[in-house]
């Protein structure tokens, strides 16, 4: 297709749009219109069936007169005769009827209810002509049925016409005369049928109240909604010598007493009859007036039809020339906007936050300097509305670079604070690790050595909340581990840095699964931090199992309690926070644990993710890639004894906290203190072997410095064969102090501690002296 006939088709489109909604313009116009002339053609009809009400009132009452009184030629003929009115008005309303194709709303259904009640007519005659001694209660019914279906379609032909509010008062003013006119007719039949039974019961009594409560409040309607004129032609005609009487009789017929005659003459239906006369007079004047309204309204309506036609054509020209004319180059300046937007919102916009999202991207320049760089996102060209808009876009633009370039910038401010005060908090802890080691070492009390353990637990859960602001910082340990570890070792001293340990079991592990040396200390701190969630929102009396689980080509570790857990909206959160960890903000620090998880599975390629467990709690899953593990067979040769401490007893389901089974950056070697002389019975060890200076008085072993101090951290505990800190057996000597490692007798010491605090409370695990704030996080 050419540039020409695909300019062509992009005018063609809006010039269709033009025409559609013009069309639909059109169209409702029509229905108006069409409306309109169905409104006059109901309000037609309702005025033919205001007289045929009329005529069957009329009707009604010849009926009653003929049925309650003797034989009487003259109240014959009256019947005959108003059947004959009757009947010419309801051929007037059917050829109205038969004009009209259908009517909205529910007037459809009470026309064709009234057919069928007009069919009917002719059999209640014959049965009143036929049968004298007819029922006056069920001729009279049959009328009022008639005329009460009659004057529900009167009643709807506003709503059902769809007329506005002044237009439908109107009509409904005809609709309150005619309601009065049936309540004067039925209180006449009521007062015929009491005259003929002879006296006046109750019920009749109660039913001549209501025909003349309902005239009330039809004239009072009728005063409210109708013009003043209107309400003047009903004033004028309730006056005169035959209203008068008439309302004389209905008094004297409201003051008679149940049970007596009514006081009421022959008289009664002529003045009663005079009142519907004259209703009637001021209903037909109503609804003739009503018609003229409506017939304006349908002309008018099809004056505007026309004129909303002849602008719609004129419209639809002028957007053809003008598309011509001036939408070739507009559409063509268009379009390279659009591809100019497209390409900022899918390519240099998110080009620009990935930039971003790097410690340290902005370098020396500043925010502004920045946006700058990027340049604009559309050539601007003219002066016209679309290069102001393009010229809009391109500082909408830059201004989007510009808050994300201060975002990343402040960040890194932040991220450069944390590891400041990371750095700082780590020489501090550093310090009181080495002062609760000097203090451990010549202790011999052993509640106040657990004390010192306990502070010393402390000081490593300290350490690990200094390591969480490093990473949110986006720095890691300066430490790198060469060796690598097994992973039952790295969860236990995980665990280790947890402040409920005790509650922690180690489960089922597969054998000779080593995490590479890079990760462990990572590894370390991010199953620290899920193990210690799940210890912090289960309840006290409850473990917590971690279990690895080596698969084909990667291994799954979970971390199962049976906490309170996250309500159902918050999984998927949770779960996209670990997946993809947020930016350092505030409420990364607030909910720290999940935010430090997030960051080290992300520097790894590991998957973490949360769910329910059945029966209540929570599964913290980690799956580990191949990358981060190996098997026995790929590991590295066994670690230097020296580097490897030897296992410890296990008196508890998971290690005391000892400062050097937690992978922490070993503290810097203190001065020993003097060395007692040993017994004379025990040989000294070779002093490249030794790492004790003698022993105290409680039989405790001495640390000695090294000769030559490493630069390489205290690894997670692994029993690794043949790699025991203690001499052949031959070596040891003759009374039966064996040479241990110092980090082992702390151990033990601790687990020795632990049992002590453990039976003095109770079998309850010993209580910390101090209590860690920054522990304190969200799940």
């Amino acid at each position: 297709m050419t540039i020409t006939r695909k300019l062509a088709v992009l005018a063609t489109v809006p010039l269709l749009a033009v025409v559609a909604f013009a069309a639909l313009a059109l169209r409702i116009t029509a229905g108006q219109v069409f409306g309109a002339a169905q409104l006059r053609s109901m309000v037609a009809i309702s005025a033919q069936v205001g007289d045929l009400t009329h005529q069957l009132q009329r009707e009604r009452t010849c009926a009653a007169a003929l049925l309650t009184g003797e034989a009487n030629p003259d109240r014959t003929n009256a019947y005959l005769a108003q059947m004959q009115a009757t009947d010419a008005s309801i051929a007037q309303y059917r050829q109205l009827r038969g004009r009209m194709h259908a009517a909205r709303g529910n007037s459809g259904s009470l026309l064709r209810q009234v057919d069928d009640d007009l069919a009917g007519l002719p059999a209640l005659r014959k049965q009143v002509e036929s049968s004298p001694g007819t029922v006056l209660s069920a001729t009279t019914f049959h009328y009022r049925i008639i005329i009460a279906d009659l004057l529900a379609y009167r009643g709807s032909v506003a709503g059902a016409g769809r007329a506005g509010a002044d237009l439908a008062g109107r009509i409904n003013s005809g609709v309150t005369l005619a309601r009065a006119q049936e309540s004067v007719s039925q209180q006449e039949v009521a007062v015929l049928a009491s005259q003929a039974s002879g006296v006046l019961t109750p019920a009749a009594q109660q039913a001549i109240t209501a025909t003349r409560t309902g005239y009330t409040e039809a004239v009072l309607e009728f005063q409210r909604i109708a013009t003043p004129e209107w309400q003047t032609w009903l004033d004028r005609s309730l006056t005169g010598p035959g209203i008068i009487a008439a309302g004389r009789l209905e008094d004297a017929v409201a003051r008679a007493t149940p049970g007596r005659p009514l006081p009421v003459d022959a008289s009664w239906t002529t003045v009663m009859d005079e009142r519907t006369d004259r209703l009637q007079q001021v209903e037909q004047k109503v609804d003739a007036s009503v018609l003229v309204s409506v017939t304006d309204f349908r002309n008018t309506q099809r004056k505007w039809a026309l004129s909303e036609g002849l602008a719609v054509l004129l419209a639809v020209v002028s957007v053809i020339v003008l598309a011509l004319r001036l939408g070739r180059p507009m559409i063509r300046e268009l379009r390279r906007l659009r591809a100019a937007a497209h390409a900022v919102a899918h390519e240099r916009l998110p080009a620009a936050v990935a930039a971003l999202s790097t410690g340290g991207a902005l370098g020396e320049a500043t925010p502004e300097e920045f946006a700058a760089a990027a340049g604009d996102a559309v050539e601007v060209r003219g002066r016209d509305e679309i290069a102001a808009v393009g010229a809009a876009f391109n500082t909408v633009s830059r201004e989007a670079v510009r808050i994300a370039a201060e975002q990343a910038a402040m960040r890194d401010r932040m991220g450069t604070v944390f590891v400041g005060l990371a750095r700082r908090a780590e020489r501090l802890t550093g310090a009181l690790v080495q002062a609760l080691d000097a203090a451990e070492r010549d202790e011999p009390d052993p509640e106040r050595l657990a004390r010192l353990f306990e502070l010393d637990h402390l000081a490593s859960r300290m350490r690990r909340n200094n390591h969480s602001l490093l990473v949110l910082g986006g720095e890691a340990t300066a430490r790198v581990r060469s060796t690598d570890a097994p992973i039952e070792d790295v969860l236990r001293a995980a665990a280790a840095q947890t402040e409920r340990y005790t509650r922690i079991d180690v489960g089922t592990t597969d054998q000779g699964i080593l995490v590479e040396g890079r990760a462990v200390d990572h590894l370390v701190h991010l199953f620290a931090e899920l193990l210690d969630n799940a210890t912090a929102f289960s309840k006290p009396g409850t473990r917590v199992t971690a279990e690895a689980r080596l698969l084909t080509d990667r291994l799954v570790v979970q971390v199962c309690d049976r906490g309170i857990g996250l309500g159902e909206d918050r999984w998927d959160s949770a779960n996209e926070k670990l997946a993809t960890p947020p930016p350092v903000e505030i409420a990364a620090v607030r909910a720290m644990g999940l935010t430090v998880v997030g960051h080290l599975a992300s520097w790894y390629g590991i998957r973490v993710e949360l769910r329910p467990r059945p029966g209540g709690g929570t599964i913290a899953e980690v799956t580990l890639p191949d990358t981060v593990f190996g098997t026995a067979g790929e590991a590295d040769p066994a670690p230097d004894p020296a580097t490897v401490q030897a296992p410890t007893p296990d008196p508890a389901p998971v290690q005391a906290p000892v400062p050097t089974a937690v992978p922490e950056p070993a503290p810097a070697p203190v001065p020993p203190a003097a060395p007692e002389p040993p017994p004379a019975t025990a040989p000294a060890p070779p002093a490249s072997e030794s790492t004790t200076a003698g022993t105290t008085g409680s039989g405790l072993p001495r640390r000695r410095r090294p000769a030559a101090a490493t630069t390489e951290p205290a690894p997670v505990h692994a029993t690794t064969p043949g790699a025991s800190d203690s001499p052949p057996p031959a070596a040891q000597p003759s009374h039966g102090l064996a040479h241990r490692d110092p980090g082992q007798v702390s151990a033990a010491m601790a687990a020795y501690a632990r049992g002590i605090g453990a039976s003095r409370a109770g079998r309850g695990a010993p209580k910390p002296l101090l209590s860690d704030p920054n522990q304190k996080e969200d799940a």
